[in-house]
């Protein structure tokens, strides 16, 4: 699975976790840890801090029309619900 693809095309960069919650629509502990888990994957990278919170900016190349992916099965068949389009199931 494509980690980035968990980042919203239309957030601002950079961002916080309170930014990403607000995005998703989802409460910022869940938010927090999606940062947590993002940074391990190495899809967004700390820019710095706004006030106490760490700001973020997604690594180059993690944006799923920058990568150029598209959604397919485990055999790499093109999913029969997105063929020719960018994204994910």
């Amino acid at each position: 699975m494509d980690m980035c693809a968990f980042i919203p095309s239309a957030l601002a960069e950079p961002f916080t976790s309170s930014d990403l919650a607000i995005a998703i629509a989802k409460p910022r502990s869940l938010a927090q840890k999606m940062v947590y888990c993002l940074r391990l994957t190495s899809c967004i990278t700390p820019m710095g801090k706004r006030g106490n919170a760490i700001s973020y900016t997604r690594t180059p190349g993690c944006l799923l029309e920058e990568r150029n992916l598209r959604c397919t099965d485990v055999d790499g068949v093109p999913c029969p619900n997105h063929v020719g389009e960018l994204g994910a199931c």
